[in-house]
């Protein structure tokens, strides 16, 4: 009995090299395998900590994370926001200090679901839960009416949106142009352009013979419908690269 005895502490032993009995495990880990590995889990966690309340302690954390939620006056322009248990998209936010009054936040938002839009306030400190959002890269397909009709290079799927939420974007979009559609709920919301677009030159009138100063530029309409400032070089069917966040000629493509 003795040497079956002193068999078990050495194989338990072999298992557990630090000394399982520190952790109040060691007899459980000599009756079955499946304590055994409950034991090397014990071991592993510091003293009062075990893997359990290890995954709630993560659980917890994602909550809080979850719950987190920001100033309206941290509100910009293509947020998604919960309001009044609908999620609508930021169309624009504006703060507002008038006078004495306390400092408010003035929004437009749109719904996902009913498409509407509507003006909404909130005080500047007021908590406004925020959605989560995705993005996919994306082509420019065409316009269907007023809507914009976007593909996706790879799955051929087509996504739509409103003219309201492409916005300013309209300007620069020619066929297959790249961009970046915005989801929320699985439904796009909105777009991002790159930061520069090639377009091609429509109409540009001759420059004036004779004039020489330097920076003189002329009006110049471009593919897209919209008329930018360019050089007195830049003609008919020639292509300008344009900022597109500041709508303006960078140089000759």
């Amino acid at each position: 009995m003795a040497r079956q005895r002193d068999e078990i502490e050495s194989r338990s032993g072999a298992i557990n090299p630090i000394g399982i009995e520190q952790n109040g495990c060691a007899k459980n880990a000599m009756r079955s395998q499946i304590l055994i590995s409950k034991l090397r889990a014990c071991i592993q966690t510091p003293p009062g900590y075990s893997m359990q309340s290890a995954v709630r302690g993560k659980g917890a954390v994602a909550n809080e994370t979850d719950r987190f939620m920001p100033a309206a006056n941290d509100l910009r322009k293509g947020m998604a926001i919960l309001y009044n248990g609908d999620v609508a998209v930021v169309l624009d936010a504006q703060h507002r200090t008038p006078g004495n009054l306390r400092a408010f936040v003035q929004a437009t938002i749109r719904s996902i679901k009913s498409g509407k839009s509507s003006d909404v306030r909130f005080s500047s400190t007021e908590k406004v839960e925020v959605v989560p959002m995705t993005t996919r890269k994306m082509d420019f397909s065409y316009k269907d009416g007023d809507d914009f009709v976007f593909s996706d290079p790879e799955t051929f799927e087509t996504v739509t949106l409103a003219a309201e939420l492409v916005g300013e974007a309209k300007n620069y979009l020619v066929e297959n142009a790249p961009v970046t559609v915005t989801f929320v709920e699985d439904k796009a919301v909105s777009i991002e352009l790159p930061a520069s677009v090639v377009l091609k030159v429509s109409d540009a009138q001759e420059g004036i013979r004779g004039d020489s100063a330097n920076n003189v530029q002329k009006p110049v309409r471009l593919e897209t419908g919209i008329t930018i400032q360019a050089p007195l070089f830049i003609k008919t069917g020639e292509r300008v690269k344009i900022d597109t966040r500041s709508g303006k000629y960078m140089e000759r493509a």
